[in-house]
């Protein structure tokens, strides 16, 4: 399958044709057809075939109505700033005509007069007349299933919502961001590092929403002080794989040196997923900790009631945990910018900079209140780093695609000359 992208293509679009309307498909197959199902199967082929969503319309079409939902949703709840939105909402509708008029009519839905009147401005719907929306229409079936469908996390804080006026600023100078966008600097990060105990690390990514492939646009490496960002946007196209085979040895491979994250493992997959390294080249990764899980197993040996309702938490975000470790959460109004978009501004590289930064931060502090307390702090973190790695799924498709496979062609009847040709 692998060496067929005609094949994979052929699939993908004979999926997509599957998501019209419910009664037409009925009709067509004899069989009751699962729209939902058929969305998350088709994004999983996207997604590991790297085929592009406009290949599928669609598809693409309900995953952009859908995100034009979620994101009004997070506005009326007051987790986005206007700026980042609207960003967002621009480069989802583009000069799609049907989805200008779906916004329009679920902010008039809303009651947003006023934001709707600016955005029918900003999107230049001369003729577009918002007194004549029928606001009482149903929605159809597929919208109803598009806003239920789990579209991709646009966070990996999983949207949690922050009510508090204070938060954990960046207590470093400008300087001390190490912007890296060359070679030349880049070999100067990788010799800096080699000298380093532990640092943090995060990643930025342009929200997707489903539309597009994740891809990096960067990362964030902390030391105690100063954090260096990695501009993938750039670096992507200007570095050999000698270059990443260095980075993943020296980092990743490197046991003098403990990485720190939150959620980190999918911080990793996402740097193997984007790293163009050599082909074939075996990585290795060691002491690696996410701090979630470290803390959690700290609640477990030495209970806190304060802190009881989170150790039965599968995931503590980066933002809850340094509320409670630190004592201030983290402002998180800006994650679903377009972390694409150059030049950035400098509040936004102290942004992404304090989330590696404060990894660091609160391994020490952790290990400060361990030693007050004779705690055997060193056993702990090896314990966790074990737990980190050994819980980690790579990424595997082979199972995935049979499985797909079987769908379509056992319960979907869909035979294998239809998509060959």
């Amino acid at each position: 399958m692998q060496n067929h992208p005609n094949l994979q293509l052929n699939i993908a679009k004979k999926l997509d044709t599957l998501l019209v309307a419910e009664d037409n498909v009925s009709k067509a197959t004899k069989f009751s057809i699962n729209t939902r199902k058929i969305i998350k199967i088709l994004n999983k082929w996207l997604e590991w075939f790297k085929i592009p969503t406009e290949q599928c319309p669609n598809f693409h079409f309900i995953r952009s109505r859908a995100a034009i939902n979620l994101l009004i949703k997070r506005r009326a709840e007051q987790s986005v700033t206007e700026n980042v939105w609207e960003d967002m909402v621009m480069s989802i509708v583009g000069e799609n005509t049907t989805l200008k008029e779906h916004l329009i009519y679920k902010l008039m839905q809303q009651n947003d007069k006023e934001t709707a009147l600016k955005m029918v401005k900003m999107l230049n719907m001369i003729d577009f007349d918002v007194t004549k929306l029928n606001l009482t229409e149903e929605e159809t079936d597929l919208e109803n299933i598009a806003d239920k469908d789990d579209l991709e996390d646009l966070s990996k804080e999983h949207l949690e919502m922050e009510d508090k006026s204070e938060h954990l600023m960046f207590n470093l100078s400008p300087s001390d961001i190490k912007y890296i966008d060359n070679a030349a600097k880049f070999d100067d990060f990788i010799k800096e590092i080699l000298n380093c105990d532990v640092v943090g690390i995060d990643t930025e990514w342009k929200p997707h929403f489903g539309l597009s492939s994740e891809r990096l646009a960067l990362m964030q490496i902390a030391v105690r002080d100063k954090v260096y960002i990695l501009d993938m946007v750039y670096l992507r196209d200007c570095l050999m794989p000698e270059h990443w085979d260095s980075f993943m040895k020296n980092l990743f491979g490197n046991s003098n040196i403990i990485k720190l994250g939150c959620g980190i493992m999918i911080d990793v997959q996402m740097i193997i997923d984007d790293c163009q390294g050599t082909k074939g080249k075996k990585i290795g990764f060691t002491h690696i900790l996410d701090m979630s899980l470290f803390y959690k197993k700290l609640l477990d040996i030495y209970p806190d009631e304060r802190y009881d309702e989170f150790r039965e938490q599968n995931n503590i975000g980066l933002s809850k945990l340094c509320e409670l470790i630190l004592g201030l959460p983290l402002n998180k109004e800006e994650r679903l910018c377009d972390w694409e978009k150059r030049p950035l501004a400098q509040s936004r590289l102290e942004y992404a900079a304090l989330d590696a930064l404060c990894l660091v931060q609160m391994f020490d502090k952790l290990k400060l209140n361990a030693a007050e307390k004779n705690m055997n702090f060193d056993h702990l973190v090896n314990v966790s780093m074990h737990l980190t790695v050994s819980q980690w799924k790579p990424k595997k498709r082979i199972r995935g695609v049979f499985f797909i496979f079987l769908y379509l062609f056992v319960f979907m009847r869909i035979s294998l000359k239809e998509c060959l040709y």
